[in-house]
């Protein structure tokens, strides 16, 4: 005879939140700048790393779309 208890025997498991897993962002914000020679670049919010741009359209690209997050990778080396 198998063992048991008198506990109830339901099945159900219990309700759990809908947890999404976190996930890190696809881009990295920047503000951008042009130095007192015309250059344009852009600059990480957090961690600060410049980017040179080669004109004004491409600094402002970034600051409305962010960077790779990629570029985190290849700039940690």
């Amino acid at each position: 005879m198998p063992y048991t208890t008198s506990h109830s025997t339901s099945t159900a498991s219990p309700r759990l939140p809908n947890l999404r897993p976190f996930k890190e962002p696809s881009t990295i914000a920047v503000k951008a700048f042009v130095s007192p020679t015309g250059q344009y670049y852009v600059v990480t919010e957090l961690s600060g790393v410049r980017i040179d741009c080669h004109n004004a359209a491409t600094a402002r690209y970034y600051v409305k779309n962010g960077v790779s997050a990629s570029l985190r990778m290849s700039c940690a080396d």
